[in-house]
C-alpha cells in the first residue's frame, strides 16, 4: 500500500523491506506545522481586518488623541509570507506523494507512472514533472517579501511592510499549488 499506517518509527518498513523516507514518515507532523501557520494567517487577518487604522486615533470617551502606527501593514505582510511558506511546503509534501505513486521502485507494485502500457504512453509521469517544477517555483516565491523593506517618501516612510509584494507572492504560490490535477 502507498498510504502510511500508524506504526512505531522502528516498525516503518515498506513491503520491499526498506525503511520509508523521512518525508513520508513525518508527513502528519509536517501537515500540522502547515496548519499551524494557516491558523496564524487566519487569526492575524481577522484581527487586522477589524482593527482601527486611523492615525491619529480620536478616543472620545477618554478625551485623548493618540498618534500610533496601526496603519502599518507588517502584521499582514508577515501573515501573507507565512501563507506562501505553508502552501509551498504543503505542495512539496503533495509532490512527494505523487513521486511515490508513479515511481515503480517506491510504489509497492503499482505500474510505472500508473500506466500498464509504458513506452510511448507516459501515464502520470508528466504530472510529477509539472508538480516538481511548480514546487521549485514556489520555493523561490516563499522567500519572505516582508524582510525586504526599502525606505520611501523621502525617508518619511523609513520602514515599509512590503505587504503588497507578500500578497502577490502568496497569490502566485496558491495558484501554482492548485494547478496540477490528475
Amino acid at each position: 500500500p502507498v498510504v502510511a499506517h500508524a506504526f512505531r518509527v522502528d516498525q516503518l518498513v515498506s513491503l520491499s523491506g526498506l525503511q520509508f523516507e523521512q518525508g513520508f514518515v513525518s508527513y502528519r507532523r509536517r501537515h500540522l506545522a502547515g496548519q499551524d501557520l494557516l491558523d496564524y494567517v487566519e487569526r492575524t487577518v481577522a484581527i487586522e481586518i477589524n482593527a482601527a487604522t486611523d492615525n491619529p486615533l480620536v478616543l472620545l470617551e477618554e478625551r485623548e488623541i493618540v498618534s500610533n502606527g496601526n496603519f502599518h501593514g507588517q502584521p499582514v505582510a508577515f501573515a501573507l509570507d507565512c501563507l506562501a511558506i505553508a502552501v509551498s511546503e504543503l505542495g512539496s509534501i503533495s509532490e512527494r506523494r505523487v513521486e511515490r505513486m508513479v515511481n515503480p521502485s517506491l510504489s509497492d507494485g503499482l505500474p510505472a507512472f500508473l500506466t500498464r502500457e509504458g513506452g510511448i504512453n507516459s501515464g502520470m509521469m508528466i504530472l510529477q514533472y509539472v508538480s516538481a517544477a511548480l514546487v521549485s517555483e514556489n520555493k523561490v516565491l516563499a522567500h519572505p517579501a516582508s524582510v525586504d523593506s526599502i525606505p520611501t517618501s523621502a525617508g518619511q516612510e523609513d520602514h515599509v511592510s512590503m505587504g503588497n509584494a507578500a500578497g502577490l507572492q502568496a497569490l502566485q504560490v496558491l495558484a501554482k499549488a492548485e494547478r496540477p490535477r490528475a
